[in-house]
C-alpha cells in the first residue's frame, strides 16, 4: 500500500525564530490587522510504501526522529493518507483526462 504522509515542523515555542520575527516586524506595517505572533516552519510531503498504516506510521517517525527535525529546536506532527493506487491503464486514463490534447478542424 502507498501513504502519503504531510510532516509539520515548527520551530519549538521557546527558539528565536528569525523569519517570524522578520515578519511580524513588517505585517503591523500593512494594513492588516489582529495578527499578534507569527512562526515559520516546514511542511515536508513524503510517498510511503508499507504494508500497514502502522508501519507506514513507524516508518515516518524513523524519518523524522533520525532526519527531518532536529529534535532540541523544533517539534513535528503529520498525518497519513492511504493514496488510492491506479493500474497502468487507469493512469494513462487518468493523465489524457487531466491533459486533454487539443485538435481544430481547419474550415
Amino acid at each position: 500500500m502507498k501513504f502519503t504522509a504531510e510532516i509539520q515542523i515548527m520551530p519549538l515555542p521557546e527558539v528565536i525564530e528569525p523569519q517570524g520575527r522578520t515578519l511580524q516586524k513588517h505585517i503591523h506595517q500593512l494594513p492588516i490587522e489582529g495578527i499578534q505572533r507569527v512562526r515559520i516552519g516546514k511542511l515536508v510531503q513524503l510517498e510511503v510504501q508499507a504494508d500497514s498504516e502502522q508501519t507506514a506510521h513507524d516508518i515516518v517517525t524513523k524519518a523524522c526522529e533520525k532526519l527531518l527535525v532536529h529534535p532540541l529546536i523544533e517539534s513535528y506532527s503529520f498525518a497519513l493518507q492511504l493514496k488510492e493506487e491506479f493500474t497502468a491503464e487507469e493512469a494513462e486514463s487518468e493523465e489524457v483526462a487531466d491533459h486533454p490534447e487539443v485538435t481544430s478542424e481547419e474550415e
